[in-house]
């Protein structure tokens, strides 16, 4: 069953066993003992990778990720694991009340400072992420204007009605939304159309080596006039060479985040990087 959801894009799905499956769920189980135990200890912790505005010359956008320091385990392992069970929503739970602990108490030299959240497809469809939001908002006395809520096309296309009304509620809140990696789902025109959407972030597959890439220059071209006509903001992720840089400013991209301008960092070194 969880084979056959996972690889669902909507409605019914089905999937034929094999014997490693169970071996598989066996290693999911004790995978998520552990995760439960981190979560309990406070193992994980929440980093974050700014986001450089060239226009402004400053950074004024930080993106959220989750990390497990002195754990060998991939965070998207992690995340995967997660996803079959509600430890995910635990986790979601944990991200929000962090990012929203971090902002209410930074600098009023970091007053400006947006944090945007990943929300998982599992989060979205059964987390009631208005009130999860709007509840850490409210105790740790932060504004929501504050934070940016991050989908994938992949999350809309399997409930657009109900991703309309969640999406709905959470701008009521007044966070931004922003679509992640843009360009790589299967109906983008018809979700921006159709959604209160803020920002697009266009997926690292199209910025790594877009300057040699001709097929990456166009789709990053016609996205920007997409963007342009649809009023809509646009990021550019893993962003790691100046050559890169060059050829996404030359399209119009000014929002950029990777490797070329930081590395995610934990938040104590993160206010030391914004102060510098």
């Amino acid at each position: 069953m969880y084979h056959a959801k996972q690889n669902k894009l909507g409605g019914s799905a089905w999937s034929i066993f094999y014997e490693g499956m169970d071996a598989a769920r066996l290693t999911r189980n004790a995978l998520r003992a552990r995760i439960d135990q981190a979560l309990t200890n406070r193992e994980l912790e929440v980093w974050y990778q700014p986001v450089w505005d060239d226009e402004q010359g400053v950074f004024r956008r930080c993106e959220a990720l989750l990390r497990w320091p002195d754990e060998s385990i991939s965070i998207q392992e992690v995340i995967d694991a997660a996803e079959k069970s509600e430890l995910i929503l635990r986790l979601g739970e944990f991200v929000v009340d962090e990012v929203c602990s971090f902002l209410a108490n930074s600098s009023a030299a970091q007053a400006n400072l947006v944090v945007s959240i990943n929300i998982s497809p599992v989060q979205f469809h059964y987390q009631n992420l208005e009130h999860l939001i709007s509840d850490a908002c409210k105790r740790h006395k932060l504004n929501p204007s504050r934070l940016m809520i991050e989908i994938t096309e992949r999350t809309t296309i399997e409930n657009v009605e109900l991703a309309g009304k969640v999406l709905s509620s959470l701008k009521q809140l007044g966070v931004d939304l922003a679509l992640d990696d843009f360009g790589t789902g299967y109906s983008s025109l018809s979700i921006l159309h159709t959604l209160e959407i803020d920002w697009i972030k266009i997926d690292r597959r199209f910025v790594q080596n877009i300057h040699a890439d001709k097929n990456s220059y166009q789709i990053v071209n016609a996205l920007m006039s997409m963007a342009h006509a649809l009023d809509i903001r646009v990021i550019a992720e893993g962003v790691e060479t100046d050559e890169e840089h060059a050829t996404l400013r030359s399209l119009g991209v000014t929002r950029l985040q990777g490797y070329y301008h930081a590395r995610p960092m934990p938040k104590d070194q993160l206010l030391a990087f914004l102060s510098a």
